[in-house]
Formats: structure tokens, sequence, C-alpha cells
């Protein structure tokens, strides 16, 4: 008599189910899940992690997303006071998120501290003084596309500078992002229709805070940083008096601009080692031509 074996049961599989997404070869819900895939976002919806979006990507968005917003606290639409609030908010707002952002990409050991938010700030208000100035359209798209532009690009050259690709390229690009950064607020510094403690602090403290983030992209250990920083700032602030005396707005605008290149160029080639005569009495120069045409023109 022969027994009967029991029907043999189909091998049971490991592998989780396919998603239905995966099973199906078309229709909306297969395309949406290739979109999501596309964009980084996983299967549960989640939005890409902050470590996969790239450090100029995400700080040039969140400068041009709060230059943009700060259209609408220009003091025409708002007043002075609200439109300052709102301003101070979107800078606060954007930094502390490029300060948490900066510290999620980074290893352990290198992580940034609040120095990593010195140049967006200076660079959002300095924006939105431009803006608060503006009257054209064009002005005001080249202002917020100039303040994500240069938060995005400048801690990129600031690195390859580091790591010793010190170019005539790289040079100049941190020349000429400075020199946009500096450009509205020198313009507030000499203007006389500005009350003099507002002008004597945007252009003492925007020149400060663009002297300490270039000896720290420099050194990130530098002692000048700190008192270089406040040196330059005090010294731009007080010289702004002069501007506002001379005949032009335009001309103490050039000389105080002339003025900070000249005292950054000199913080910079004072901490370096070794130091270089040539350019210390390069740029010494700059400083000296800016203080004897900001004290003749205020004659």
């Amino acid at each position: 008599m022969t027994s009967r074996r029991p029907p043999e049961k189909p091998p049971v599989s490991s592998a989780p189910p396919a998603p239905p997404s995966a099973r199906r070869t078309g229709g909306p819900a297969f395309y949406a899940a290739q979109a999501r895939r596309a964009l980084g976002i996983d299967a549960d919806g989640a939005l890409p992690r902050l470590a996969e979006i790239p450090a100029p990507v995400f700080q040039g968005g969140m400068a041009l997303a709060a230059s943009a917003l700060s259209l609408l606290a220009r003091p025409q639409l708002v007043g002075y006071a609200v439109g300052i609030a709102i301003d101070a908010a979107l800078i606060l707002v954007t930094c502390t998120a490029i300060l948490l952002h900066a510290r999620r990409v980074a290893p352990a050991g290198v992580r940034p501290g609040v120095e990593v938010c010195v140049l967006p700030a200076m660079i959002l208000a300095s924006s939105a003084v431009a803006l608060g100035g503006a009257q054209s359209a064009v002005l005001m798209g080249v202002s917020v596309v100039a303040a994500g532009t240069i938060t995005a690009v400048v801690p990129h050259l600031e690195a390859r500078r580091r790591a010793g690709h010190d170019t005539l390229a790289v040079r100049l690009g941190l020349d000429l992002a400075g020199i946009v950064a500096m450009l509205p607020l020198v313009l507030a510094g000499a203007s006389s229709s500005l009350p003099a403690p507002i002008g004597m602090v945007l252009v003492g403290a925007g020149g400060a805070a663009l002297c300490y983030d270039s000896l720290k992209a420099d050194d990130p250990h530098s002692r000048l940083a700190v008192p270089g920083a406040a040196g330059a700032g005090i010294a731009l602030g007080l010289v702004s008096r002069l501007a506002v005396r001379g005949s032009a707005q335009g001309a103490g605008a050039v000389g105080l601009l002339l003025l900070w290149y000249g005292l950054r160029g000199l913080l910079a080639t004072l901490q370096r080692r070794p130091r270089a005569p040539v350019v210390l009495v390069e740029y010494s120069a700059f400083a000296a031509v800016a203080l004897a045409l900001l004290v003749a023109d205020g004659r």
C-alpha cells in the first residue's frame, strides 16, 4: 500500500512585495513614482535629505528666496519700522537654516559654527538696502539674483583658495563679489538723506562682516579676524562722515569702497605667513588714496 505524499507548497520568498508603482509599467501612479524618484523623494513621500543637497545650492537658494521676499518689505510699501522687522526676520530664518544645513552636511570633526552665517547675513542686509532704494524693476531683479549668486559662489571660491588653488580667477571672483556686496552699503554710508547713525552702522557693519569672513576663510583659527574686522568697521563708520560732507554721493561711495578694499587687503596680508611687503604697500596705497580723496572732497 503506497502512502500519498502531501502536495508540495511553493517556496515562500523573503523579499518584500514590490510597490504598486514597480509592478506596473504605466498609468498615473507609475509615472508619479518615477517623478518622485527623480526628485530624490522616497516611497513614503519624504523630502530629500538635507545632506544630499550641495551646500552652495542650498545657501544660494535660501538667500535668493529671502531676497525675493524682502521685495515685499520695502519701506515704500510697509514703512521703515515694519520693513526692518521683516528683513531682520528673513535674515534670521535664512541664517538659521544655513547653519543647520552646514552642520548637517559637514563631518563631525569639522562642523562650522555661527561664522558660516556672517556672509549670508551681510549680503541679505545689503540686498535689503539696495531694494529699499531701487525704483527700477531691473535693478530689483539684479539685486535679488546677486544676493543668491554671491552667497552660493563665495564659499566655493574661498574653499578653492584654502585648497591651494589661489588663481587669478579665484581672486578676481572674490574681489568682485565683495565689491557688489559692499556697493549698496557704501552708497548708504555716503548718503545725506539717511540719519548719521544708520549710515555709519550700515557701512561699518558691512565692511566688518566682509573683512571677518575673508580672514576666517584664509585661516579658520585666525586671531586677527575679530579685532581686525572690528577695527576696519569702526574706521569705515567714522570716515563715512567725511563721505557725507563731500560734493557728490558717488564720489564719497567710491572713496569708502576703496578704503574698505585697502583695509581688507591689509588685514589679509598681515595674517599670512610669510608676509609679502610688496602686497602690503599695494593695499596701503589703496587705503591712503581713499582717505586723501575723502578728505579733499569733504573740504
